[in-house]
């Protein structure tokens, strides 16, 4: 009975590059995410911060009676809607960015650790 030996294996040096290149872009992949996150959540929040600058003038104009109450307290309402929105979303982004920042970790662990030489 005679048995083939033509299955071969790659060598270790060859799996380990393609493993580090796969590495490399499953964190660029990562990274490309947590960047479009972050840029999301800082636009979010310059509009937050507008939105709550327009609200304090707006109810400090109504206050003192340079703004109509009636019309004034319904925009003020929805802005304050809107803010409410703001944050849910800021919420939700902050996790998302934990998830990614976890999972940017966690990829170390995609390439097996260096083996000791036996030359040295």
């Amino acid at each position: 009975m005679a048995f083939s030996l033509g299955f071969r294996v790659r060598s270790k040096a060859r799996d380990r590059e393609t493993d580090k290149a796969r590495l490399a872009r499953l964190e660029g992949a990562i990274d490309a995410i947590r960047g479009e996150v972050a840029a999301e959540m800082d636009g979010l929040t310059k509009r937050y911060r507008s939105i709550g600058a327009d609200a304090a003038f707006l109810d400090q104009a109504i206050d003192n009676g340079e703004a109509d109450r009636g019309a004034g307290s319904g925009r003020l309402d929805d802005m304050t809607a809107t803010m409410i929105r703001y944050e849910q979303r800021v919420a939700e982004l902050s996790r998302q960015l934990v998830s990614l920042d976890e999972l940017r970790r966690s990829a170390a662990g995609f390439v097996s650790p260096e083996e000791p030489r036996e030359d040295g």
